[in-house]
């Protein structure tokens, strides 16, 4: 009589010997990981999208959309900003689950906006989602989805957007616009963000003590309860480069 030979099995993603025809459990282990992994990925893709779509034309202009740490004009009475802007960069993560975020306050020119967009690009390589918005623009594009053409964003579709993303850069707060932005809208997005423990950079060109009267006393104390301040005094760059010559 012939003997049984036993039936061996092995594990069909690592050829592991196995004694039944099932995945080891590294390996088993290693794919959920990669599931997760790309199913986290196909969701911060779905929500760039949808900000894109929503927050479509960029304001940032080609300066900004290049900004870089690495090409900053160092100055030094700007050097502990731009410490204090690298280091929360870098430090993103934990700001992101502090839900914190920064007021960059002072007078135009002085490399607000650039700083925050470098901010930006530093997150964005981190794989999440930033919505960078010019302030004075905000009020325009909100009312632009009343009389929206066939396919164009909703109203509420550009307040998720800005609500929703991991980072939200509001640029040039204060600064006048044609068609501006109303304390309310306003509060609304940085009141959803704030309920949403979602951080916030924002510039603005008017003094902290300005904040009450300029934004209403709501935003001044949601900005002052979630963002650190940071107070920029210093000469306005393109004021330099006109002294310069340049």
């Amino acid at each position: 009589m012939t003997p049984m030979t036993a039936t061996r099995y092995v594990c069909p993603h690592c050829g592991v010997p196995r004694k039944t025809a099932t995945i080891c459990p590294e390996c088993a282990t290693r794919l959920v990981a990669e599931e997760k992994a790309k199913q986290v990925e196909r969701e911060r893709q779905k929500r760039t999208a949808r900000a894109r779509r929503a927050v479509s034309a960029s304001s940032m202009g080609k300066l900004l959309e290049d900004a870089s740490f690495d090409k900053w004009e160092h100055r030094p009475e700007l050097a502990k900003l731009f410490t204090d802007c690298r280091a929360y960069a870098q430090e993103w993560p934990k700001r992101k689950a502090q839900g914190k975020g920064l007021v960059l306050a002072g007078l135009n020119g002085t490399g607000k906006s650039y700083l925050a967009a470098c901010i930006k690009r530093e997150v964005e390589a981190q794989g999440d989602v930033v919505v960078f918005v010019s302030a004075p623009d905000l009020g325009g594009r909100i009312r632009a989805t009343w009389d929206r053409e066939k396919g164009a964003p909703t109203e509420q579709e550009v307040f998720d957007a800005m609500v929703d993303a991991d980072l939200l850069v509001l640029d040039d707060l204060g600064a006048e616009a044609p068609r501006p932005v109303t304390e309310e809208q306003l509060y609304r997005i940085i009141d959803g963000r704030y309920r949403n423990k979602r951080p916030m950079v924002v510039t603005a060109n008017v003094s902290p003590q300005q904040f009450d009267a300029r934004f209403g006393a709501r935003i001044a104390d949601r900005l002052a309860e979630v963002c650190d301040l940071l107070v920029l005094n210093a000469k306005s760059y393109r004021k330099i480069l006109a002294e310069r010559g340049m």
